[in-house]
């Protein structure tokens, strides 16, 4: 992939086709990190797939207004197997497992 596309998104849906897709919606979700993945990732220095977002699609509304979904309640998320095994909250740092809602735009992640 180029490295300018906006297309980062890999969404697997199962019995479909990976598509690739600039932002996405997913309700009830959980954050999950495949633990051998993430080791594989440390023994060798390079990033790999091995965390994802588990839920339900949802559409996202067009036009998409970024303010209409990231307000006071939304938080970001962040991952990093370097520094941990768990998606975390990017202010508190505190793991973050599940949320109702979450809203992915390329390589961020915020959850309400």
């Amino acid at each position: 992939m180029d490295e300018l596309d906006p297309n980062v998104i890999s969404l697997k849906i199962p019995g479909e086709k990976i598509r690739y897709v600039p932002c996405a919606i997913v309700r009830n979700a959980r954050f999950h990190v495949s633990e051998k993945g993430r080791q594989r990732c440390l023994d060798s220095g390079q990033r790999n797939v091995h965390a994802w977002v588990i839920g339900e699609l949802a559409p996202v509304p067009t036009p998409l207004y970024y303010s209409d979904l990231l307000n006071g309640d939304s938080r970001k998320v962040v991952y990093d197997p370097w520094k941990g095994a768990s998606f975390v909250d990017a202010l508190t740092l505190e793991p973050v497992y599940e949320a109702q809602q979450v809203f992915m735009l390329r390589d961020q992640v915020w959850i309400y």
